[in-house]
């Protein structure tokens, strides 16, 4: 016994040792077109980071925020071709809680870097230029005005510089959306200048033709929100044709994120989404907190098309969904598709669940079998890929289910024609997978950052892309998933184990009969009638307390139950235990055959072991999943 402990602690330090070993953290693979994704560092902020990809793919440049005791920062990155982390610094940049950071080309084969900087009144929008290598060149240049304060901004890359606007959201007349004009040297070509009054989370894009598209929130009323849109004019430095796309109800139980704008080569396409925040205190949350939509709306670049109409992205909740071939504008070979037909739930056994819920990753209710047919009710963050192609590439994160648990995933949406194409699950990791950002390069491959929370104001930064370079290096096993596998297997034991002994209760209460019997007869041959007797009425005995003793949900998850229709699933349910009943029995009769001398006491030992352990290797993978 003392052996097999030892070993058991030599084999877990081994894997923890090797564990420390294997580089930096992968996640998870989460879909055949995507890597899996790389750790590359940790921000302080609970927000996308900054994502820029070269054309040609070669280059890779995040970049986020970091807040300490030991000062303040911007954590600069850079990804080659083959995944591999090239350039890893703290940018020598005096900064005061830097946020919304953001990463543009220069036209000059460097980046534009842009930040809010400062807290309160102070914070302001200011830009500096790196190279190519991510060294800071020149001075930090404030963006915004002196005054009133900026609390969001967005900035675009054009031939002539980089169009930024910013928001001050502050009650009184300043509120509003003001521009600025960058010029090629990254100074401000003349003073902010307000060009849409009360608007607030400025978005915009900028098309192959160099016009520039804008999005923003109105707030005519308290907790009324109205998504507009328009075209801007850079030479004029105002809006055209501004129109309201959607309205929302915000308010201080609601966050919301975007609009978001992006374009195809004959659509602009605008997102925003909406979350029900939990309260602090857990009993005092709506019925609907942690869930979440994302709507958009998809608008002709031309004017002589269809009047756009408001729709709702719906993923399914379904976390390992099915791929079918595929191709598009964007290096993919196969998606998922879409429901059809919503909100309709496939039950295999068990009362019908409540598709609400509280939060997300709260447990399943027991005895649920199978999400068919069920959309996931938390879909937000949109962050579309920038660019000019036939189709949208969305990242989102949505909620997914499994047999037993919910998680946060990040999903890639693809839309063409204003229509949702399919989509992919692209990252995932053990616990959530928030703040998505995307980016394509000119050979259309997807490239993709996102955070996992680690701790308070601690968020794993990590990225993963379509790209076959960094495919052949990310999806090879490591030392570290070496040590993983052996530690889940491991604990994996562990759980099924701890199964046992309530597999022994169930045989404990028809062994007391037995035992009862035996002290009041004293005939344990089952050679005579009494004895037979005695063991049927032990086997009826197991069987209820077998269901009533076990976990109550355990014998709702046999294996590949969610790989069948309905109808083949409903059969599993009942045939199974009815199945592992009659192999207990035959190994029973094979003991009855072949002994000397046939016991009852070991026949029923016989039949219940082999009952209880079949039950517990055939259940428990899908019950402790």
């Amino acid at each position: 016994m003392a052996r097999a402990f030892l070993r058991i602690v030599v084999l877990l330090g081994v894997a923890g040792l090797l564990a420390g070993c294997g580089g930096p953290p992968r996640s998870p693979r989460a879909c055949p077109d995507w890597s899996r994704g790389l750790a590359v560092g940790e921000t302080s902020f609970n927000a996308p980071v900054a994502l820029y990809a070269a054309p040609d793919g070669s280059a890779i440049h995040l970049a986020w925020g970091q807040v300490s005791p030991d000062g303040d920062s911007i954590h600069y990155a850079q990804i080659d071709a083959q995944a591999r982390v090239v350039q890893d610094r703290l940018l020598p940049i005096p900064v005061r809680s830097p946020r919304q950071v953001r990463l543009l080309p220069d036209g000059q084969d460097g980046l534009r870097l842009l930040w809010l900087n400062g807290i309160g009144e102070e914070r302001r929008v200011v830009a500096a230029r790196l190279d190519a290598a991510g060294e800071v060149v020149g001075p930090v240049v404030q963006v915004s005005a002196t005054a009133p304060e900026a609390d969001g901004f967005a900035a675009v890359a054009t031939a002539s510089g980089t169009e930024v606007f910013w928001s001050h959201e502050g009650a009184g007349d300043a509120r509003g959306i003001y521009h600025v004009h960058l010029d090629s040297a990254g100074q401000p070509a003349a003073p902010s200048k307000p060009i849409v009054a009360g608007g607030i989370r400025p978005d915009a894009a900028v098309g192959a033709d160099g016009r520039v598209y804008l999005a923003w929130i109105q707030e005519p009323k308290p907790d009324e929100e109205h998504v507009c849109y328009a075209r801007f004019d850079p030479d004029a430095r105002q809006t055209e044709s501004a129109e309201r796309l959607g309205r929302f109800a915000g308010g201080t139980k609601v966050r919301i994120y975007g609009p978001t704008v992006a374009l195809t080569d004959k659509r602009a396409y605008v997102f925003w989404a909406w979350e029900r925040l939990v309260s602090p205190i857990y009993l005092l949350s709506a019925p609907e907190a942690g869930e979440g939509e994302c709507h958009y709306v998809a608008l002709p670049l031309t004017e002589d098309g269809a009047p756009p109409t408001e729709q709702t992205l719906n993923l399914p909740i379904i976390a390992n969904p099915t791929y079918a071939p595929a191709a598009g504008a964007y290096a993919y070979t196969a998606l998922a598709q879409p429901l059809r037909d919503t909100d309709r739930l496939v039950q295999v056994y068990g009362p019908l669940p409540g598709i609400r819920t509280t939060m997300p990753g709260a447990s399943i209710p027991p005895r649920y079998t199978q999400w068919v047919g069920v959309n996931s009710m938390a879909v937000y963050m949109p962050a579309p890929a920038a660019g000019s192609r036939d189709e949208m590439a969305l990242s989102v994160t949505f909620l997914t289910a499994t047999k037993r648990s919910r998680h946060l995933v990040i999903g890639v949406a693809y839309l063409a024609a204003g229509d949702l194409k399919g989509y992919q699950i692209a990252g995932r990791t053990a616990t959530e997978a928030v703040r998505p950002t995307l980016a394509a390069d000119g050979r259309g491959h997807l490239h993709l950052a996102w955070l996992e929370p680690g701790g308070v104001r601690r968020y794993v930064v990590y990225y993963a892309s379509t790209a076959p370079e960094a495919r052949a290096v990310l999806n090879t096993l490591t030392p570290r998933d070496v040590a993983d596998a052996a530690l889940e297997g491991l604990w994996s034991i562990i759980e099924a184990v701890s199964l046992f002994p309530m597999a022994f209760l169930a045989l404990l209460a028809p062994m007391l009969w037995i035992v009862a019997y035996l002290v009041a007869k004293a005939d344990a041959n089952l050679e005579s009638r009494g004895p037979r007797i005695a063991l049927a009425i032990a086997i009826l005995l197991y069987i209820p307390a077998k269901f009533f003793l076990l976990p109550p949900d355990l014998l709702s998850f046999p294996p590949f139950y969610d790989r069948l229709s309905p109808a083949g699933a409903n059969a599993l349910v009942i045939g199974l235990p009815l199945a592992i009943l009659g192999a207990a029995l035959g190994v029973m009769g094979l003991y009855l055959k072949r002994a000397q001398s046939r016991s009852l006491l070991a026949a029923y030992l016989i039949f219940g072991a082999t009952d209880a352990f079949l039950t517990i290797a055939l259940y428990a993978p899908g019950f402790l999943e």
